[in-house]
């Protein structure tokens, strides 16, 4: 069988070993093969055990000019691309794109990936990295309207949620015992696991047609704050105190540090973002359905990720 070939740039970020381990686990991917680009200073990913349909390739310079990111398109033969690296990198994934109009690729998938669909005015007003996703999406298009044989597509996932119920993300401080309560904590918001994520790229690929140009809603599940830090007492067996925070004001502080170029507030704006405007449920551009995504249970990934007692 003659597989199609995608490349994949971000191999060992936060997402793209998700990304890595269902081309290699989702048996739709079988008739794919995927390359990791990696640049020539960088160590190699390691594969995963099935990796048949995975490899790595490395660029000839570190810095790639459109034309040379091209070269190595048209060299693969590739006729789609992905993308899970930093989604602040405007003008990489820019650069990226014009590639793949250049060398034939027929589809785009930037790292969107966002806690927050990047097209919500509410964000773009407050934060520099959704006007990052807005303005690639933008460039996206205006190729796809000048060249019919290009597309893309962009994944809103929702929060990260094994990653947050790690990191803090999701407002949970699991060490301190501690939980993080926005607006009282009965909000409805999506989130996506990682592994969630991977799969959702991999089901573009078997439904290009209907999601070419499209912005499109995944998730594992859409909860409340108050669901998970009850899922997470039952699992560990111990209380957590609840810290109640006014979501509105939390944000707009942290936002206004992060304009300034605060990292840390930047993650606590883009945490508290995720709860209080991402919620999928009923929304048009809601892609589970489409993509053929079913969704998971979130007492099992909780368990799963924190143990059970």
């Amino acid at each position: 069988m003659q597989r199609r070939r995608a490349a994949l740039f971000g191999a060992t970020s936060r997402i793209g070993p998700a990304i890595v381990s269902a081309f290699s686990e989702d048996t739709s991917a079988d008739a794919w093969h995927l390359y990791l680009i990696i640049r020539p200073s960088s160590k190699a990913p390691k594969l995963p055990e099935n990796s048949r349909n995975i490899s790595v390739h490395t660029l000839p310079a570190d810095e790639s000019s459109t034309q040379e990111l091209a070269d190595v398109f048209e060299k693969l033969d590739c006729s789609v691309v992905i993308s899970s690296l930093n989604a602040g990198l405007a003008d990489l994934h820019k650069s990226i794109a014009e590639a793949c109009v250049a060398a034939g690729v027929s589809r785009f998938i930037p790292a969107d990936y966002g806690s927050i669909r990047s097209d919500d005015p509410w964000a773009l007003d407050l934060m520099v990295n959704f006007r990052n996703k807005a303005f690639v999406r933008w460039r996206c298009q205006r190729l796809a309207d000048q060249h019919p044989s290009f597309s893309w597509t962009s994944l809103a996932t929702g929060h990260f949620f094994d990653y947050g119920l790690h990191t803090e993300l999701l407002g949970y401080d699991l060490k301190k015992g501690t939980a993080q309560i926005f607006d009282g904590g009965d909000l409805p918001f999506s989130a996506s696991t990682t592994a969630q994520i991977g799969r959702a790229v991999v089901k573009v690929l078997s439904h290009e047609k209907e999601t070419a140009n499209k912005m499109l809603l995944i998730q594992s599940f859409c909860v409340t704050q108050n669901e998970v830090a009850a899922e997470i007492e039952r699992a560990t067996g111990k209380p957590l105190q609840r810290i109640q925070v006014d979501g509105n004001t939390y944000l707009l502080e942290n936002a206004a540090k992060a304009e300034k170029g605060d990292a840390a507030a930047l993650e606590e704006a883009v945490a508290v973002c995720g709860i209080l405007r991402s919620n999928w449920q009923g929304r048009p551009e809601y892609g589970n359905t489409l993509l053929e995504l079913d969704e998971e249970d979130m007492r099992e990934v909780v368990r799963k990720e924190i143990g059970s007692t």
